[in-house]
């Protein structure tokens, strides 16, 4: 469970201190760990090992593994395109809104170029949002494993960009930049992985009832696991950032 602390290390709901718990400028604590800063001055621990735009306590982004992002900002804001200028050349900042108008589509087309469709000015698709999109609905009919076989010419052109050339990486990139390019693709994405969460809570329950009478739930109760398993998989192949989290 995240931990609510103050700026001394107390335990806010315990009144207990944490052992050795110090935070640093960034939001790190020793162990990693990124804590968000409340209005009132305490910090709530996310439970994750980077900050909100996917960066580790040593500066480098667990996507890119490097020290920047995918529009090359690094974990202070800074564009290093655009000399270290905390917008882009186009006036956009890390986070994706417009630095003058706040909004995340100045003249209709967002940080990507894109418009609210995902197209571009000649209306047509970035290749990793059209990736996406049909990478989603594989998994969504279980054919992650051949959609990635059939697609692998496409994913390969960016293995070069991971000294591993882990194609789960590239992979991963593909995905965590589309989501990004357009958020459309990022909330049916989420929408997914919720609902597959929610699936696998129902059939738990089911799964606790049916073993108390286990010998004559047999076969339900195989069905109900291997149902799980199945819509794990599924969250596993939409979760960018599950294999980055020890």
């Amino acid at each position: 469970m995240p931990i609510n602390v103050d700026e001394k290390g107390i335990d806010v709901d315990t009144g207990i201190p944490e052992l050795n718990l110090t935070i640093d400028p960034n939001g790190f604590d020793s162990k990693g760990y990124y804590y968000i800063k409340q209005e009132d001055g305490t910090y709530i621990n996310t439970g994750l090992k980077h900050n909100l735009a996917g960066f580790r306590k040593d500066g480098v982004h667990i996507i890119t593994q490097e020290q920047y992002d995918i529009r090359f900002f690094n974990m202070y804001g800074q564009c290093l395109k655009n000399n270290r200028l905390k917008n882009d050349e186009n006036g956009f900042l890390q986070d994706g809104r417009h630095a003058s108008f706040g909004e995340y589509y100045y003249r209709g087309y967002n940080a990507f170029g894109l418009n609210q469709n995902g197209e571009d000015i000649n209306g047509k698709k970035p290749l990793e949002c059209k990736f996406a999109e049909a990478y989603i609905n594989a998994v969504k009919k279980g054919k992650t494993q051949s959609f990635v076989k059939a697609n692998s010419k496409i994913i390969n052109l960016f293995v070069h960009l991971f000294p591993s050339k882990d194609p789960r990486l590239a992979l991963n990139l593909i995905l965590y930049k589309a989501s990004l390019m357009n958020p459309k693709i990022k909330e049916d994405m989420c929408n997914y992985i919720v609902l597959c969460q929610k699936n696998i809570k129902s059939r738990e329950l089911k799964l606790k009832q049916l073993k108390e009478n286990e010998k004559e739930n047999k076969e339900l109760i195989e069905k109900y696991e291997n149902e799980n398993k199945i819509l794990k998989r599924r969250i596993s192949a939409l979760d960018i950032m599950h294999d980055f989290e020890e």
